[in-house]
């Protein structure tokens, strides 16, 4: 699937990383330090040919691109569409970018957990729609869990209502 890409999202997630290494002001937690050592440690390994996965650009850009045709269907803001933030440009990057050789993605689950308004419901919908829609597979079923049911009719509502726009 081509969504005529506007941005290079794989560069954005590439910096992010490097920042979080480099965070000398304790910005950043160990756990994102982490991942953004694994993430470009990843990217290295990648390249081998003998490797069990592959990292496959498009892929990676073009769930952030489709992320940001998504309208906003909560608050106020001063765009129609949806902008990321780096650190979801990052996580997305990661969890679509890294293939396995028939194409489907070397990660299944993902945790992204931050603090409360830090847009974790959009970015769970923007990922079951792209899953649903884009990902090409034959059937595809996603589910929003939660611990109770008014906390995963959140996501479905928030994904209804950007179709529905």
């Amino acid at each position: 699937m081509d969504l005529h890409r506007t941005q290079d999202y794989v560069s954005v997630a590439i910096n992010y990383a490097n920042e979080c290494i480099r965070d000398e002001n304790k910005k950043v937690g160990k756990w994102i330090k982490l991942a953004a050592k694994r993430f470009l440690l990843d990217l290295e390994r990648a390249k081998n040919p003998d490797c069990d996965f592959s990292f496959v650009e498009s892929e990676a850009n073009n769930v952030c691109d489709f992320a940001e045709k998504c309208p906003h269907v909560e608050g106020n803001w001063g765009t129609r569409n949806i902008k990321l933030h780096d650190s979801h440009i990052f996580f997305l990057v990661q969890l679509f970018g890294f293939r396995h050789d028939d194409m489907t993605r070397r990660f299944t689950t993902a945790l992204f957990a931050v603090a409360r308004k830090n847009a974790k419901s959009t970015l769970a919908a923007i990922v079951m729609l792209y899953c649903l829609y884009c990902e090409g597979e034959n059937g595809p079923q996603v589910i929003s869990a939660a611990t109770t049911g008014q906390q995963a009719r959140i996501i479905f509502n928030i994904a209804k209502r950007m179709v529905e726009m």
